[in-house]
């Protein structure tokens, strides 16, 4: 009889580790078969997020070089304008100053030889 219950206490033990054994194991199926799956799919649409945010800051970064080139270039056409502008107003006060003193050379020759 003593046997008999060991056996008995044995084969239960076993049973109740055999059932907690396929339990895990049913577990382990069900996180690999569902939950891993929608981890992935999870992950896939994260990176596809990231990707896509990238790409728009990376097109704002170009679009915002570009109008800050257009925008130095426009300064640097305006410099040169104004550079331009400035060369030609002294070149017109040279030329001035060249008549002018040409006039009070002419002048003063005439004053001498009178």
């Amino acid at each position: 009889m003593l046997i008999d219950e060991r056996f008995n206490y044995l084969n239960n033990e076993l049973s109740k580790e055999s059932k907690n054994r396929n339990e895990s194991l049913e577990n382990f199926q069900k996180i690999i078969e569902t939950d891993i799956p929608k981890i992935a799919e999870g992950l896939k649409e994260e990176q596809n997020e990231m990707i896509e945010m990238d790409n728009m800051l990376n097109k704002k970064i170009n679009d915002e070089m570009n109008r800050l080139v257009q925008v130095v270039m426009g300064e640097k056409k305006s410099r040169e304008e104004t550079e331009e502008a400035l060369l030609e107003m002294l070149k017109a006060m040279i030329n001035a100053m060249k008549n002018q003193l040409e006039a009070e050379r002419k002048e003063r020759y005439y004053y001498v030889n009178i």
